[in-house]
């Protein structure tokens, strides 16, 4: 009877490949002939989570859920009696590098979430980094990198360099997403929109109030943000690249701001003429609704201004009140 042994090369290779990741860890402890074949199977994962853990206990194996290749590795809060507790077992940090191996494997979302003590974050990142310097001085691996396509820094702690020295160690070519849920100083944000990963990205989460340049969003296919102050000038410029570039449907923003601002002040930095076009039973209390033609026969462009919030969004002409509701439910 024939064994795994006597299997063809490529049929074990596509065996692997739809092994949850727990079971190819499993797999590769094996032998050296099943790590080879494990190392080089790519795989790609829908959310990995980094968040601290409040419990003192020992810290859990990381765990893979078959369903929705979830990947959750749990980090201790900082404690100065138990300061050991801050740090990720060696085995979980391997194992979490040893996914990108694989040139060709991905992360499509990866979520850094709580550490409200900021020693906690600053430890937890600069070992991280660490262990990515040292595996990039093996020649096999001098251009290792992460390589996610969406990052969401939720940490509870104020924004500083480290964020930046993070986004050096993704692959600026895969990232094309990024939310950050607490307010960026001017200095780092500055910074920020000079790396090479802000002009690859296409779509930006910025929750929390900031005094910040609508300048730098314009080539984003969609962002939103809040803002301390929105001039009416910046929400012409904002909508503009819409008009005369054939943007994909879904692309857009939204722009919550703390000032008022009238429909009248906004018209008078363009020459296109103001043309209100309610759409019945969705946007009831908007103050200015209008529609703008696109290259696209079949999209349109819509601007919405409200009290407090401007939004503008590309969708099908023969059903907007449907593409609102998909372009806000859309909220990353």
């Amino acid at each position: 009877m024939p064994t795994w042994q006597d299997l063809p090369i490529f049929f074990k290779v596509c065996l692997v490949e739809k092994l949850d990741y727990k079971t190819r860890c499993d797999l590769r402890l094996c032998s050296t002939s099943e790590k080879i074949l494990v190392d080089c199977c790519s795989i790609t994962f829908k959310t990995i989570k980094f968040e601290k853990s409040d419990q003192l206990s020992k810290l859990p194996r990381p765990k893979c859920i078959q369903k929705n290749l979830d990947f959750n590795f749990s980090v201790k809060e900082f404690c100065d009696y138990y300061p050991d507790t801050v740090s990720l077992k060696t085995s979980s940090f391997t194992q979490f590098l040893k996914i990108f191996e694989n040139e060709f494997s991905v992360i499509d979302r990866l979520i850094l979430k709580g550490f409200k003590n900021k020693k906690s974050q600053i430890l937890f990142l600069k070992t991280l980094k660490q262990k990515i310097r040292k595996k990039r001085e093996n020649c096999d691996f001098q251009n290792f990198s992460l390589k996610i396509r969406c990052l969401n820094w939720n940490f509870d702690t104020k924004i500083g360099g480290e964020t930046l020295e993070f986004l050096e160690l993704l692959d600026d070519f895969y990232l094309n997403k990024l939310c950050i849920t607490e307010v960026i100083p001017d200095r780092i944000f500055k910074k920020l929109v000079a790396t090479d990963h802000w002009k690859n990205l296409k779509r930006v989460l910025f929750p929390k109030e900031m005094d910040i340049p609508i300048g730098n969003f314009r080539h984003l296919a969609r962002f939103d943000i809040k803002v301390k102050h929105l001039a009416a000038k910046d929400v012409c410029e904002v909508f503009k690249p819409f008009l005369f570039k054939d943007r994909p449907r879904m692309s857009g923003f939204t722009i919550f701001h703390g000032n008022r601002i009238t429909v009248e002040e906004v018209f008078l930095h363009t020459t296109v003429p103001m043309k209100d076009e309610p759409i019945d039973g969705v946007w009831g209390n908007c103050r200015h609704t209008q529609r703008f033609k696109m290259d696209s026969k079949e999209n349109v462009f819509i601007l919405i201004i409200m009290d407090g919030w401007v939004c503008g969004f590309v969708g099908l002409k023969d059903n907007i009140d449907q593409e609102y509701l998909r372009f806000m439910n859309d909220f990353f």
